[in-house]
């Protein structure tokens, strides 16, 4: 029986793809993005609605069209989500501020009211995945308000998966994909509007102009994978994507292993007293 996917984000790029594929695959979807006339389907029109994650007013309105047309909510995927890049003092406040907005706080807002729709419809349960990146997991230059609101993402995702009662039924799933051939980091990056010109060896845009269309991930088969994710009975708190992704995630934990059982650093640690 088809299901109920509410998914952000749907306008270009993953969203656009994993709209399609869910489409496909025979499920209601409701896309969603901030303009409506930039919904897309090749063979099948979903439920295009307006939303603006940052937005509340947005947010409520979608929810309910959706309840009211569909009667429930099975999957959230919380796509929505951009890139700021630069050196961190060439991003201004606002363009900080505006990062969390969107790949944080409109995820939480979002999360916050399908969390009430999921537990109490009949029956109760879904799933929520947020589409996070590796760089929820990973640091790199360039991209530091951006990665700090991929952590974030996830933490904020691990620690609400451990205060819904068993009896909802309610899981979480952070996705976290190696880079994509998306506009992300291309038509659509975002970069520092602060002048510095100590940072003049560090140049984002051609940074990532070089990299726009060269990434090792295709959408397609990504947002299939997150797809035979949203499938499984029981998904996994976390899912990387792709294999450069999941090898740069292995060479991390065999690091932070090796990091970690330093001698010099398990004194330290062992010896202190916090009683």
């Amino acid at each position: 029986m088809p299901r109920i996917f509410f998914v952000t984000g749907c306008s270009t790029g993953f969203g656009r793809e994993l709209t399609q594929v869910l489409l496909d695959a025979g499920e209601n979807v409701v896309a969603t993005a901030r303009r409506l006339e930039t919904l897309w389907s090749e063979r099948k029109q979903p439920l295009p609605l307006k939303v603006d994650v940052t937005s509340n007013s947005d947010v409520d309105a979608a929810l309910k069209a959706t309840v009211s047309k569909f009667g429930r909510i099975d999957v959230l995927i919380a796509n929505a989500g951009y890139c700021a890049a630069g050196p961190f003092e060439t991003l201004s406040e606002s363009q900080i501020r505006a990062q969390f907005d969107t790949n944080l706080f409109g995820a939480m807002e979002i999360t916050r009211r399908t969390l009430e729709i999921m537990r109490t419809q009949s029956p109760p349960g879904g799933l929520i995945m947020m589409n996070s990146s590796i760089s929820g997991q990973l640091s790199f230059p360039l991209v530091s308000i951006y990665s700090a609101s991929k952590f974030a993402l996830a933490g904020f995702t691990e620690c609400v998966a451990q205060e819904v009662k068993s009896e909802w039924n309610i899981k979480f799933c952070v996705v976290e994909p190696g880079p994509l051939r998306t506009p992300g980091v291309g038509s659509k990056l975002v970069v520092g509007e602060l002048e510095s010109k100590d940072y003049n060896h560090l140049d984002a845009r051609a940074f990532f102009n070089d990299m726009d269309g060269k990434q090792p991930g295709d959408p397609t088969k990504g947002a299939r994978a997150m797809y035979k994710l949203a499938c499984m009975p029981d998904p996994p708190a976390r899912a990387i994507l792709g294999k450069m992704a999941y090898e740069a995630i292995q060479a991390k934990v065999a690091a932070d292993k090796e990091l970690y059982n330093r001698s010099d650093i398990v004194e330290i640690v062992t010896d202190c007293d916090f009683d």
